[in-house]
């Protein structure tokens, strides 16, 4: 039987994870759709990095909406877990994959990612469920 302390965890863990995992599928599927773009439409290398900054903050986004769906309370504090969780992944792979240092840029797509995220959470808690059962 779980105490308290590790219903809490659970509660607060399960959440995040998912959404940091609902913000990598639609980072994925974004990614999909600007590279069709990308290959199909001929848009010029000058987009590519705004368009990815924004996937990011989409992604973001939807991750921390959708966590806090799960949680049904705390959004702040769980869109914000989901979005710290989130950049430092991204921040792994940036290091790990494109041997990038940590310089401003990374430091503002951090941010926005953990803002945005931080605002999802926010948005997940407060809409109300349409479906009348």
């Amino acid at each position: 039987m779980k105490n308290a302390a590790e219903q809490k965890n659970t509660k607060f863990a399960r959440p995040v994870l998912f959404g940091t995992g609902a913000a990598l599928a639609t980072l994925l599927l974004l990614s999909l759709l600007l590279a069709a773009l990308f290959s199909g439409a001929g848009l010029s290398a000058s987009v590519f990095t705004p368009a990815a900054v924004a996937m990011l903050v989409v992604a973001a986004l939807f991750g921390g909406i959708f966590s806090a769906r799960i949680a049904k309370a705390k959004g702040l504090p769980v869109g914000l877990a989901t979005g710290i969780v989130l950049a430092l992944l991204i921040l792994i792979m940036n290091i790990i994959i494109l041997h990038n240092g940590f310089g401003l840029f990374l430091l503002a797509k951090i941010m926005l990612i953990v803002i945005s995220a931080t605002i999802g959470g926010i948005i997940g808690v407060n809409i109300m469920n349409k479906r009348k059962l």
